[in-house]
């Protein structure tokens, strides 16, 4: 996963390197961004149809979110120097 601003690469998490890359492009295992995807649009169509959505995140989770946001901002201001994540 890259995070990009502008074009400019501001960080970037790997995971399982190329096999489970190939894993993933062949089917064999679910990306974890396509299922996060897939839970949205789900609960979208359930609150589109009158139904409950159900929360996919609590405040917990959008507090972890933001340290990671800010972590990205700092280590892009400090030149792609590595950060803390603080208060994750």
């Amino acid at each position: 996963v890259e995070i990009r601003s502008n074009g400019r690469l501001i960080g970037r998490v790997r995971e399982g390197g190329l096999a489970r890359r190939i894993a993933i492009r062949l089917g064999l295992i679910s990306n974890p961004l396509n299922l996060a995807l897939a839970a949205q649009l789900e609960a979208l169509a359930r609150a589109v149809d009158g139904g409950d959505p159900a929360p996919l995140a609590d405040a917990e989770d959008g507090l972890a979110v933001m340290a990671a946001v800010d972590a990205a901002r700092r280590s892009a201001a400090a030149g792609g120097a590595t950060v803390a994540v603080n208060g994750a």
